[in-house]
């Protein structure tokens, strides 16, 4: 017969050795404002740093706009005067069939203070874009009216397209459009400007744009480069007349041989943001300075 099993002596159970316990809630609530505070600290942290990084984007952003403002501006004023230097006429006299007659001043670069609002200039640039736009060639006779047929002394240059200027000391300048390139049948340069849909620039006939008693002969005449419209493939780009001024906060450009229009191409053209001013003596200020 089996004896009975004695049970073990020293033996503990094993609740009685690790007794059960959790958190109690002062310690929960402490450990979450611990945490919270954490929190906290991180977030100021990441919000003061996030606060510099805008501050320093936003800085270097409105200086970028007004870098390229400025170099677009420079651009066109490296160019200034071209084909215009020497001209002895205080007024250029055109027609457009979307300005009608239209007078400006021939100046390489005018500057128009406090326009359009007050604190800011208005910068107009003036130049042509034809290679030959610093050559003149005189007139080989006189002419009475716009309507008349020109005749050169030397007519290589002229395209059809091309805005024509001619001058003559102490009297207005005037400005036509080559209807055709110029051709030298018997040796004498003729370039027709008769108007038409692709010649918007020539007033119709009958019209007379010229100052009273035409240009005699010698009256100077310089290819302005390509008109504003119309132009062919290749061609360089169209005679400058162009308006830089602020609109709110934008650096606007107009080409002023053109009609204002909201529709494509839009004239005027916003070209950066965040330009505040332009200021005589001074580059396009932007919105940080």
């Amino acid at each position: 017969m089996a004896k009975p099993r004695k049970p073990l002596v020293g033996l503990v159970p094993h609740t009685a050795r690790f007794p059960g316990r959790g958190f109690s809630l002062v310690e929960l609530m402490v450990a979450m404002v611990v945490g919270l505070l954490g929190i906290l600290a991180i977030m100021s942290v990441f919000l003061v740093s996030e606060g510099q990084k805008r501050t320093t984007t936003g800085g270097a952003d409105a200086h970028e706009n007004a870098l390229i403002g400025l170099v677009t501006i420079e651009r066109d004023l490296r160019a200034a005067g071209l084909g215009l230097v020497g001209l002895d006429c205080a007024a250029m006299n055109g027609y457009s069939t979307t300005l009608g007659n239209f007078t400006f001043a021939p100046l390489p670069v005018t500057i128009t203070p406090n326009t359009p609002v007050a604190g800011t200039d208005r910068i107009t640039i003036a130049h042509s874009t034809s290679s030959f736009g610093n050559i003149p060639t005189p007139r080989t006779g006189p002419v009475a009216t716009s309507d008349a047929a020109m005749t050169l002394a030397n007519g290589d240059g002229f395209q059809a397209g091309d805005l024509i200027m001619i001058w003559e000391p102490t009297k207005a300048c005037s400005l036509l459009q080559a209807s055709a390139d110029a051709v030298n049948p018997g040796g004498i340069w003729t370039v027709a400007h008769i108007p038409g849909a692709t010649t918007p620039f020539n007033p119709p006939i009958g019209t007379n744009i010229f100052p009273a008693g035409g240009y005699s002969t010698g009256a100077r005449v310089t290819n302005m480069g390509p008109a504003p419209c119309c132009q062919i493939p290749a061609a360089p780009a169209p005679m400058v007349r162009r308006d830089y001024f602020i609109q709110g906060t934008s650096l606007m450009a107009r080409n002023s041989n053109l009609a204002d229009t909201v529709i494509a191409p839009v004239n005027p053209a916003a070209l950066v943001e965040g330009v505040i001013g332009i200021v005589k003596g001074c580059v396009p200020e932007s919105d940080d300075g």
